[in-house]
């Protein structure tokens, strides 16, 4: 942060917090707008939750779109859970987190993220790291490369976290594709990539 303002301070440039700032989390709900457009009103929306402004985002445009009856989840890590710690103890908290899902593991909750939660958010649940390996292991087997913060919501899915979806319309987002391949051969089953191993002669 010291060397974010110095930046503001010297070269007249704009901070704008990933997930702290109204005009970001504003942005996110135009993928809210998008779920929408394909599924009008579905019963279930699950969204990765780190900082919070993308859940928040979505969670405002659905339930301000007439999405009322809509239950929208947050999903994070159990070993960077910091939200849902805030919304047990009511306040948005800090915690020293650290998951193979390092895009869900900020320092604090946002304040602002945090009240949208509260407002909108039906709850929050939580999947392990080895949930999040075997969920990116298989959307690569599927071809699709997605980031272990980017497959919470599917993880969560995938092993029965969130109640009641038989039957119903169901909603995951998937967000990130930023991982690479040495990254990716850590992963359950290695046999789905293996990474070339160069041999001086």
């Amino acid at each position: 942060m010291d060397v974010v303002n110095r930046s503001v301070q010297e070269d007249s440039m704009t901070f704008q917090h990933s997930y702290y700032d109204p005009d970001i989390i504003a942005g996110h709900a135009s993928l809210g707008f998008e779920i929408l457009e394909v599924v009008p009103y579905p019963d279930v929306v699950a969204v990765c939750y780190g900082g919070g402004g993308l859940l928040a985002g979505v969670a405002a445009a659905i339930k301000l779109s007439g999405g009322e009856n809509t239950k929208i989840y947050g999903v994070e890590p159990e070993v960077a859970c910091t939200v849902y710690k805030s919304f047990i103890e009511k306040k948005p908290v800090g915690m020293d987190a650290k998951s193979i899902a390092s895009g869900l593991a900020p320092p604090f909750a946002g304040s602002l993220p945090y009240e949208l939660g509260q407002k909108y958010v039906e709850n929050i649940v939580l999947v392990t790291d080895e949930e999040i390996k075997s969920a990116v292991s298989t959307f690569y087997k599927a071809g699709l490369v997605v980031e272990p913060s980017g497959t919470v919501a599917f993880a969560a899915i995938m092993n029965n976290k969130i109640p009641f979806i038989n039957g119903k319309n169901v909603m995951v987002i998937l967000s990130e594709g930023n991982i690479g391949i040495y990254e990716l051969s850590n992963f359950p089953e290695k046999s789905f990539y293996t990474v070339p191993v160069k041999h001086r002669g």
